[in-house]
């Protein structure tokens, strides 16, 4: 078990090359964004470059995805600018963003700020992010963005077939903190 979560990790951090994995254009660092300061919040902008990586991304898709952002209180404006380019540049994308109800959204995420995807159902697809990404986590949310969309991730065959012969739910927590 230990041998495959080390795998995992390995796979989503890149260090180790998933065999047969479907290549993904690279978003320039940190996480296709360029953070511009004003008044007290960082704010993201998408560089052309970024914008085009993102189409490329999502090029094909034939889903839709849904990032519910719940929030609480006000949101960054930074990620709200960030998440608006991303649906600009890709169709397949809408952001929904309302407040967290405890009572309502604690099947969706037991934490908020959070956002989290939904296929084009409205279904949760059990992928969320605690807190706002930032820095290279925004390029993990885009590519997950895309994964949904596309209706499949670039997970190895291995690493599929290892999830697909679970008999009991896992929880994969990646913590992350600003260095």
């Amino acid at each position: 078990m230990f041998e495959a979560a080390d795998h995992l990790c390995r796979l989503l951090d890149g260090s180790a090359p998933a065999p047969g994995s479907v290549p993904v254009p690279p978003l320039p660092p940190p996480g296709g964004v360029r953070w511009v300061v004003a008044e007290g919040w960082a704010i993201a902008v998408l560089r052309p470059e970024d914008r085009k990586a993102i189409e490329d991304m999502f090029e094909g898709a034939g889903g839709k995805v849904e990032a519910l952002v719940l929030t609480r209180g006000e949101m960054p404006p930074g990620l709200h600018e960030a998440l608006a380019e991303v649906a600009e540049v890709a169709p397949a994308v809408t952001v929904t963003e309302r407040p967290w109800r405890q009572d309502e959204d604690a099947a969706l995420s037991e934490l908020a700020p959070a956002i989290v995807l939904l296929d084009e159902d409205g279904e949760p697809t059990g992928v969320r992010f605690s807190g706002y990404p930032a820095g290279y986590e925004f390029g993990v949310l885009v590519q997950d963005l895309a994964d949904v969309a596309h209706g499949h991730t670039s997970l190895s065959p291995a690493m599929q077939t290892f999830l697909d012969e679970l008999k009991e739910p896992l929880a994969i927590k990646v913590f992350t903190t600003p260095t």
